[in-house]
């Protein structure tokens, strides 16, 4: 980068020629310092924003598989929709003379709401001894994840989609939920609960007694 001029001399007595400036700027290659970086899964109506990361560029240019659809520093999709899913890159423009430099490519997945097809017996009256099986069945983005709630609390170890219990006692009389979540933070649904009755045996206090008349 600098001002450049050259002097002619010739071999006479004639004066020296000295040419005009020339002003030469030489710029710097775009360099992508990172990929596009953001949440790879996200919700469905929620909001999508992937960021660039260059220097030495004059903007950038975002491309949805290979398809030009924005030019700002970042992506933001204000409500995602299932036809955001897709592989997504940017182009660090060049200065004048320079050559563009495109991203890595990054995946975006817009996941499916998460929701219970089927949902516990609302209502069971037992007996004591009785067995208890209570099951869900969820829609939507999985692999899904389970917890079963006593009361509102978490059951400890019960992370399946059915609840068991073989023999139930009056203490297991309660209202039961389960808590399905899939493969966003974001999905999270609880089902209804199932309320459940426990009804002690009858037992006898006294036996027949024998009398004579």
């Amino acid at each position: 980068t600098g001002s450049y001029s050259v002097s002619i001399k010739g071999a006479s007595v004639c004066p020296t020629v000295m040419s005009d400036i020339s002003v030469v700027s030489i710029n710097l290659k775009p360099t992508i310092a990172s990929a596009p970086m953001g949440t790879s899964q996200v919700c469905l109506d929620s909001m999508i924003m992937i960021t660039s990361n260059a220097t030495n560029n004059s903007g950038i240019e975002w491309f949805k598989n290979g398809v030009s659809v924005a030019t700002t520093i970042d992506l933001v999709i204000p409500v995602a929709a299932y036809s955001d899913s897709a592989y997504y890159s940017y182009k660090a423009i060049a200065l004048p003379s320079c050559v563009d430099t495109l991203s890595d490519s990054f995946k975006v997945t817009v996941n499916t709401p998460i929701t219970i097809v089927s949902q516990p017996t609302a209502n069971q009256t037992l007996c004591e001894g009785n067995s208890l099986t209570l099951n869900v069945v969820a829609a939507g983005s999985g692999p899904y994840t389970y917890q079963w709630k006593k009361n509102g609390v978490d059951i400890s170890g019960e992370t399946a989609d059915s609840f068991k219990i073989v023999s139930v006692s009056t203490s297991d009389a309660a209202v039961y939920t389960c808590n399905v979540s899939g493969v966003s933070v974001c999905y999270s649904v609880l089902s209804n609960g199932a309320t459940v009755t426990v009804n002690s045996k009858p037992v006898i206090t006294q036996n027949p007694m024998t009398s004579s008349v």
